[in-house]
C-alpha cells in the first residue's frame, strides 16, 4: 500500500460514476481520461500481476511436503478499469462493438436508481473504458496459467484442487446502466470452474 499511495494521489483516483454523481462537466471527465484514470504505476505494481507474483513466492517458500491453502483474490476489474502500460494497448477500443440502448425506462423502474453514463459520456471514451475492463480480465487470466506453471514446476500440479470463481461482472453500458446492480447476464454469469491435475473431477459443463 505504501509503495502505490503516491502513484494513486498523483493520478486523482475517481471512477466514472463519482463524476456523474458530483455533476463534472462529462467533456471534462472525458479530457482527463488518459491523465487521471489511467495509473501512473508500473506494470508489476498494478493489482493483479503484483497478486499473482505474490502467489507464486507463496508456492515457491512452500516447505516440500506440507499442505497448503491459497486464497488469490484479484481486485480487477473495476471501476475505473485502470490498467497500466503495456497492457492498456492490448485491446483495440475502436474494435468494441457497443450495444444498442433500450428505451428510456419509466421513473419507476429500478433502472432509475443508478446513474446512466451512456447517456452523457462520449462513445469513444466508453469503447476504452471497455477495452480496460478485456485487458484486466486477460490480466487474470495470464495471472492464473503463470500460477499453474508454478505448480507445475514445482511438482505441485497433479495433486492440487484449483477454484475460478468470480462474484459478479458489470453491465459495461447496456441496458442504459454501468455497474452490477441488476442481476442481467453480463453481471450474473460468472465463471465458477474446478480443476484437479490429477483428473479427479469429471470433466464437462453443468449449466
Amino acid at each position: 500500500v505504501a509503495a502505490t499511495a503516491p502513484y494513486m494521489h498523483d493520478g486523482a483516483y475517481v471512477t466514472l460514476e463519482d463524476a456523474v454523481r458530483h455533476n463534472l462537466d462529462p467533456s471534462g471527465v472525458a479530457r482527463r481520461y488518459d491523465s487521471e484514470f489511467l495509473p501512473k504505476l508500473p506494470a508489476e505494481l498494478q493489482t493483479t500481476p503484483w497478486l499473482g507474483e505474490r502467489a507464486r513466492e507463496f508456492i515457491r517458500r512452500r516447505p516440500a511436503g506440507f499442505p497448503f491453502f491459497l486464497v488469490v483474490s484479484f481486485y480487477a476489474p473495476h471501476d475505473p478499469y485502470c490498467v497500466s502500460a503495456p497492457h492498456d494497448a492490448l485491446i483495440d477500443p475502436g474494435r468494441i462493438p457497443l450495444p444498442p440502448l433500450p428505451p428510456e425506462p419509466p421513473p419507476s423502474s429500478r433502472l432509475r436508481g443508478e446513474p446512466s453514463l451512456r447517456k452523457i459520456l462520449p462513445e469513444p471514451m466508453w469503447r476504452k473504458n471497455i477495452a480496460h475492463y478485456l485487458a484486466n480480465v486477460s490480466l487474470i487470466d495470464r495471472e492464473a496459467c503463470l500460477l499453474v506453471d508454478c505448480l507445475k514446476e514445482r511438482g505441485l500440479y497433479e495433486n492440487t484442487l484449483l477454484v475460478i470463481a468470480s462474484d459478479h461482472g458489470d453491465t459495461l453500458g447496456e441496458h442504459r446502466i454501468w455497474g452490477k446492480n441488476l442481476f442481467y447476464e453480463s453481471v450474473a454469469r460468472v465463471p465458477l470452474i474446478f480443476h484437479h491435475g490429477g483428473g479427479k473431477i469429471a470433466t464437462g459443463v453443468t449449466k
